[in-house]
């Protein structure tokens, strides 16, 4: 089961095919909220990688108990035509995973074909990973990658955190690739985002 998952990784991240385009989300709820209590966004990208290309996590939210929002992941100093793009995430217990999506670099830049999935096979783990659709290559500079949508299960301070790939996988966690199948050099940025949840 492991190699057939491999392989089509591999596939999904070396050769554009046909799937449905997704829709770009946002914050569903405005404070809960959801809304970043500081934080680097796209410009952020502290640690790892330097002046390099890095892929990270940039506020901190404040939340209720049951609240669902998107957080999202950012990628910065971006060159020109790249497009495949993996990371993966882990979150702390009281938060749930209940959903992933692609972000504006994807969503703009990808065409009617592009390519996102979210693949939960390895337990804990959620690994993300998108393509540009076929002729389609990015422009240079920062943007929202993917989405992890979380749901808040517990109060305390919760953490959404990229990790490395799961053990046995065939591609690293971050990865990303140009128009021409070159893997990048790319490094995560800020790995934590951290979100305060309270009983409402």
């Amino acid at each position: 089961m492991r190699k057939l998952l491999a392989v089509l990784v591999t596939l999904l991240l070396c050769v554009s095919c046909s799937i449905t385009k997704v829709s770009d989300p946002v914050l569903d709820k405005p404070n809960a909220s959801g809304t970043p209590q500081e934080g680097g966004g796209e410009g952020g990208g502290e640690g790892g990688g330097g002046n390099g290309m890095t892929v990270h996590l940039g506020d901190t939210f404040n939340a209720e108990v049951q609240d669902e929002f998107n957080v999202p992941i950012y990628i910065s100093n971006m060159p020109a035509s790249t497009k495949g793009y993996q990371a993966t995430v882990s979150v702390s217990e009281g938060l749930t995973v209940i959903g992933a999506s692609a972000g504006p670099l994807l969503v703009n830049e990808g065409g009617p074909n592009m390519i996102f999935w979210h693949d939960t096979t390895s337990p804990g783990y959620s690994v993300l990973i998108g393509s540009l659709g076929p002729n389609y290559c990015s422009t240079s500079g920062s943007s929202t990658l993917f989405y992890i949508r979380v749901r808040c299960d517990a109060e305390g301070e919760q953490r959404v955190t990229l990790v490395d790939s799961p053990e046995g996988s065939v591609t690293p966690s971050p990865y990303v690739r140009d128009c021409q199948y070159a893997v990048l050099s790319v490094a995560y940025g800020n790995t934590n985002t951290t979100i305060n949840v309270v009983n409402p």
